[in-house]
């Protein structure tokens, strides 16, 4: 149900663009409109093409998860596959590969036996800004399922509190800010930028484990195409994931 309610609005959304940018072309630049509106329709056209996680995991419900880890180094990206505005830089002493908030980004990368792998990024958040990095991730120049998607990296926030919103309540010293009336208020929040690791996973929270992906021995190509917020990727992992035990399983040990 979800999945054919996101391939719904991105139908329309495609729709509405067309429509819009068909009558500001009038009066603008048609190549620019148009170059637009071809985008929108082929990304719509993509999705719809597209199967459900659901469906991919029947699909490939015979593998089991791959034999060992394989560590991509974001540097060694794919030059004359790669679209998006890249460069080298260092963050907290670590080297990585700041990509645009557009475009793709291309790896390379050799799998030594046939699996289910699951892929993690280490990612420094270049960006202070609220809105969460997005990235559509592709195998081969493919989108395997349609919520691979919509992958979103989260940001790190933090409260911020000043000296002048220390007060004492109840014997207790509070840090948080009042209004007029001594009521507390929800604090600012700000961005603080750290390496973060993690595990491509449904969005929308629909699928609780992380995504796992079909790759065949031999060498591949994975792409992440900048839909949202620039990013520095330090390394992609692809793994062999083992879901973590059910808290019944848990108890039933002790």
């Amino acid at each position: 149900m979800a999945t054919k309610f996101k391939r719904a609005v991105a139908l329309c959304l495609a729709i509405l663009t067309f429509c819009s940018t068909f009558l500001v072309s009038t009066a603008a630049n048609d190549t620019k409109a148009s170059s637009v509106t071809q985008n929108a329709i082929a990304s719509a056209k993509e999705l719809l093409g597209t199967i459900s996680y659901e469906e991919y995991l029947d699909e490939y419900s015979e593998y089991t998860p791959g034999a060992d880890a394989i560590v991509v180094n974001g540097l060694d990206y794919i030059a004359e596959k790669t679209t998006a505005v890249v460069g080298k830089n260092t963050y907290e002493g670590i080297d990585a590969l700041d990509t645009a908030d557009s475009g793709v980004v291309s790896w390379k990368v050799n799998i030594p036996a046939e699996g289910m792998y699951a892929i993690k990024i280490d990612y420094w958040p270049i960006a202070d800004k609220s809105t969460s990095i997005q990235r559509i991730f592709r195998i081969d120049g493919k989108v395997p399922f349609s919520e691979a998607y919509y992958i979103t990296l989260p940001k790190v926030w933090s409260t911020v509190y000043e000296a002048a919103d220390e007060h004492e309540y109840d014997g207790h010293i509070r840090l948080n800010r009042t209004d007029i009336d001594g009521n507390e208020i929800r604090g600012l929040m700000e961005q603080t930028p750290e390496w973060s690791e993690y595990s491509l996973k449904d969005v929308d929270g629909f699928y609780k484990d992380n995504f796992e992906f079909f790759f065949t021995a031999g060498e591949h190509t994975i792409s992440l195409e900048g839909v949202a917020q620039p990013v520095a990727i330090k390394e992609i992992t692809l793994y062999p994931y083992v879901a973590p035990m059910s808290y019944a399983d848990y108890i039933n040990q002790y």
